[in-house]
């Protein structure tokens, strides 16, 4: 204010030795507030007489004007600015307040709410009366980041009392909804009941949530969704429908949740080959259902000997096993560490061995593969010469001729010629078996005699 009281918009420079660079006194009476732009100043004055409301915009450097409008209500009206702002984001300016109308019997008061552009064109122009004498008008004006511009004060609603009032004029429709659904797990078993929630940006105040599996609408409109019906790799999303302001559209989409849904409980199976020779091994693997992802293994058998017992250092999914005699059983514990496994271990099925002695079968002859074995009868030592490398024979075994009793087992990898100790043999016929992997074993037939 000056030293007259009157409100005066000037700019200074201290730096000079005359600091005022210009002054401005308002349009056509007496200025009433001021808002800054970055190159501008924008003015609300109103008349001597009240009755006429001028917003200029002032260049900020030199002061000069480069526009001026005006609002005029009426001759017998007074119109009081309350508040101003100025938009960055439209490069508008606003402003809001009262005006009294004393062309009637008493004061009939109304708001008004007045919106310019850059170059002064009227953008907005509001007036509102209140009902009956008492006091209408607007109290505040604000932007948003978004460039929403909002409005609010009282409101008389009746010759009684009055009410507040809040408005928002959008002129940037730069929101865009969004939403995104979570749940705790993805990895469910059957029956099992599972929530999803939704999270929304600019959903307004009353959005509409859809929910969808596989593409078909389920649940009711809320933020969340639960159920105990999924099946394996079903997928959940929701489309949001928004009623916010200052939208480009309206609807949004979810990510998609695929839902793995594992049957309840787990049980394990075995398979191999169960028809043998004497001596001879084999390989059964356990196939797990719902084992988890580590489920442990404890292999068992029962044979002529005991009844069902683990099989010691036979812990994995697969086991090499030689069964002695014919009716030798095997099976497998299993114990899972999947959500949807059975507490503790549960047992395979049982495979029962058939067995065939030497004597039962059609044998496959060492001179087939070369083989030469010296002396027969042997009384010392059992000789087994000419082996090949290119045969990758594993192991050795000497058994009874009826197949009833195994004497030995010997490693003969990577090599040609085994002396095969045999003194402490009783005198009578044996069968010296060679051994690959997985392929067809030869027989030696041999006697022992002192």
């Amino acid at each position: 204010r000056d030293s007259s009281g009157r409100i005066i918009g000037a700019r200074y420079n201290h730096r000079l030795p005359n600091p005022k660079v210009w002054t401005y006194f308002g349009a056509n009476g007496s200025m009433y507030n001021a808002d800054m732009a970055p190159l501008s100043i924008y003015t609300v004055s109103k008349n001597y007489n009240g009755n006429k409301l001028s917003i200029a915009k002032l260049n900020r450097q030199n002061g000069s004007i480069s526009w001026t409008t005006e609002k005029t209500p009426a001759i017998k009206t007074n119109i009081l600015p309350v508040d101003i702002k100025h938009d960055s984001i439209n490069r508008y300016f606003i402003t809001g307040g009262v005006i009294a109308d004393s062309s009637i019997s008493g004061i009939k008061t109304s708001y008004f709410y007045f919106t310019v552009d850059s170059l002064g064109n009227t953008i907005k122009d509001v007036v509102k009366t209140g009902y009956g004498l008492s006091e209408t008008k607007i109290n505040a004006v604000n932007v948003f980041q978004n460039g929403t511009h909002a409005y609010g004060g009282v409101i008389s609603t009746n010759e009684w009392g009055i009410a507040g009032f809040y408005n928002s004029d959008c002129f940037v429709n730069n929101l865009i909804p969004t939403v995104s659904i979570n749940t705790p797990a993805i990895n469910i078993c059957s029956g099992s009941s599972v929530t999803f929630t939704a999270s929304a940006t600019n959903e307004g105040s009353s959005p509409v949530y859809q929910w969808q599996v596989n593409g078909n609408n389920v649940g009711i409109n809320a933020n969340f969704f639960t159920t105990s019906t999924l099946n394996n790799n079903d997928q959940v999303k929701v489309m949001l429908t928004s009623n916010a302001n200052c939208i480009q559209v309206t609807s949004a989409t979810s990510n998609i949740i695929t839902v793995t849904v594992s049957t309840q409980g787990s049980s394990v199976s075995i398979a191999g080959i169960t028809n043998v020779n004497q001596g001879q091994n084999t390989v059964i693997t356990a196939t797990p259902l719902n084992g988890g992802s580590t489920p442990t293994y404890q292999w068992q058998d029962s044979t002529n000997t005991h009844t069902w017992q683990n099989i010691v250092g036979a812990t994995g999914n697969t086991i090499t096993y030689t069964p002695a005699l014919t009716g030798n059983k095997i099976r497998c514990a299993m114990t899972g560490n999947g959500i949807c496994s059975t507490p503790g271990s549960v047992l395979s099925n049982a495979l029962t061995f058939t067995v065939n002695s030497v004597t039962a079968i059609n044998p496959v002859q060492a001179v087939d593969y070369g083989i030469i074995y010296y002396p027969n009868p042997a009384s010392g030592f059992l000789i087994i010469d000419s082996l090949k490398l290119s045969d990758k024979w594993e192991t050795l075994k000497i058994i009874s001729i009826d197949g009833k009793h195994q004497h030995m087992s010997i490693n003969i990898r990577n090599q040609r010629k085994i002396r095969v100790d045999v003194a402490h043999l009783a005198d009578g016929l044996y069968a010296a078996i060679l051994y690959r992997y997985q392929k067809d074993a030869v027989y030696l037939k041999f006697m022992k005699l002192q």
